[in-house]
């Protein structure tokens, strides 16, 4: 068809992708097509002389294409990632993590300067845990 290009897109198994592009189009602008047809991830697209294409870069209008998924591990912050593109609710979210802080740093003991501040690191470690487990209460389950 004339304004799209005859290039192919195909999964590392070699299974090809039923994706068309305009003609012209580059890396960035090819994307949104082709991830309806993949799982989430960031995608690397290489050619077949193995030139790994950049976002600005203009899909060639013939040949093959490899498309790979770069995917985040399975795991509590994959569910979490993905569950944010599927409508996470962020008033929830908002509201669950105001009610949570503890409030600012109050310094306990002298100011240690320049140097670490072992009595700030425990302090931001500890809100980490609090605002961690808020996030995942309220992720998918």
């Amino acid at each position: 068809m004339e304004g799209e290009s005859t290039a192919k897109f195909i999964k590392l198994s070699g299974e090809e992708i039923p994706c068309v592009v305009p003609s012209g189009s580059t890396v960035r602008e090819a994307a949104p097509l082709l991830q309806k047809f993949l799982p989430r991830g960031s995608l690397r697209l290489i050619t077949e002389t193995g030139k790994v294409l950049s976002g600005s870069d203009v899909i060639p209008s013939e040949g093959l294409l490899q498309v790979q998924v770069m995917s985040i591990a399975k795991g509590r912050w994959s569910s979490l990632y993905s569950a944010a593109f599927d409508g996470f609710d962020e008033a929830a979210l908002r509201a669950a993590l105001r009610q949570a802080w503890p409030g600012d740093f109050q310094r306990k003991g002298p100011e240690m300067g320049d140097l670490e501040d072992p009595e700030l690191e425990r302090w931001q470690q500890q809100i980490f845990k609090v605002l961690q487990e808020v996030v995942w209460s309220l992720g998918p389950h």
